[in-house]
């Protein structure tokens, strides 16, 4: 089978693999769609970060090892012990594997367990023809495209995100970034009847956030932004921040700095989330933060239940994905017209799809 493979930074390579025998509680995936996560782009650029280059403890897996975690597919072969999908079924990948003993585990918060892997980082991923995977990481979902299932991860991280910042009505929220995570954190607390800002330094996708319905998109590196903010909030400043950003570089501690930007506009008092990837430490005044008694917290993936809920929305139809959708290629132009694409065009693209069936080009929204 075709499959990338993370060799270095900035080498990746299109290699045949030969499918590992299933074990008796995994099913095998013909993946359909695999989206490119700002992940990617981090492990791409400036990796190994989340790769291991020593065998996982729980997946054995390490360097070089196949990326691409938010796919889905159809199932054609499971174990002998697999009740809950059968071959023909089309799923979206749950990409969390834990121990499933610790009080971690138990109690739905398979991302902070001590042993944690990630399929597509620590466990070989969806930029390949097939994948093999525990059964419990699979969800059978009928009448959705499979394209809009691969959006099944990426919108539970922002279901996360909002839960976390505890956005209630009314409430008003800054999203920092309108990247695909912006854009779908932006949809949720949108969804709770709060009101949204969005900051974005890319032109580009300024104009997509506003196509989408959002009222009010800035430029953070605009002269007066703080002062427009704080005049669409009574001079105080949002409520909620949210960092979506993250960031590539060592950028000093200026308006480029989403953290910082985040802090700047949240009122006295107020929350800020970080979601976004920072590559580098970040230089935070902790005076400021201190004095202001604004919360600093971190948004970490998602549990189960937010995947669950995230897989009720996109079957609703109330986020409209395909506008999401900037690009699909074909997985041997996944460097070339993927990774260095948004390196270099970033403003043009928000959720690039990448698929090994040549079949699946050209064609957009049906189920296969």
């Amino acid at each position: 089978m075709k499959a990338a493979l993370w060799i270095q930074r900035r080498n990746m390579e299109i290699s045949e693999l030969t499918p590992r025998e299933l074990k008796s509680d995994e099913v095998r995936v013909r993946v359909a769609w695999c989206g490119i996560c700002a992940t990617e782009l981090h492990e791409f650029l400036h990796g190994p970060l989340f790769i291991p280059e020593l065998p996982h403890p729980l997946t054995s897996t390490h360097i070089p090892l196949v990326p691409g975690h938010e796919f889905s597919g159809t199932v054609v072969e499971k174990g002998s012990d697999v009740e809950n999908v059968i071959e023909s079924d089309n799923v979206a990948v749950y990409p969390i594997i834990s121990c499933g003993n610790c009080e971690y585990c138990e109690n739905d918060h398979e991302r902070l367990c001590d042993k944690m892997a990630f399929i597509g980082l620590s466990a070989n991923g969806g930029f390949s023809e097939f994948a093999s995977i525990p059964a419990k990481n699979v969800y059978r979902v009928e009448g959705v495209p499979l394209e809009h299932l691969a959006f099944t991860e990426p919108l539970a991280v922002a279901i996360h995100a909002v839960k976390k910042a505890r956005i209630t009505p009314e409430t008003t929220v800054a999203v920092i970034g309108a990247g695909p995570i912006g854009l779908l954190t932006a949809s949720i607390a949108k969804m709770r009847n709060a009101r949204v800002v969005i900051t974005e330094v890319l032109e580009g996708r300024r104009e997509l956030a506003s196509s989408l319905g959002f009222d009010i998109v800035l430029d953070p590196l605009k002269r007066g932004f703080l002062q427009e903010v704080r005049s669409l909030t009574e001079g105080k400043g949002v409520e909620v921040s949210i960092d979506c950003a993250g960031s590539f570089s060592t950028a000093g501690l200026d308006m480029k700095n989403p953290i910082y930007e985040a802090l700047s506009i949240t009122r006295k008092g107020g929350r800020v989330t970080i979601v976004g990837i920072h590559d580098f430490p970040n230089t935070l005044d902790l005076r400021h933060l201190l004095a202001s008694e604004k919360v600093l917290m971190a948004s970490w993936l998602f549990s189960r239940k937010d995947f669950e809920e995230s897989l009720e929305i996109i079957k609703s139809g109330e986020i409209p994905l395909d506008s999401f959708i900037t690009d699909r290629i074909y997985l041997e132009d996944l460097v070339s017209k993927g990774l260095l694409e948004l390196e270099i065009r970033k403003d043009k693209h928000i959720k690039i799809l990448v698929t090994p069936r040549e079949e699946l080009l050209g064609s957009s929204s049906f189920e296969s």
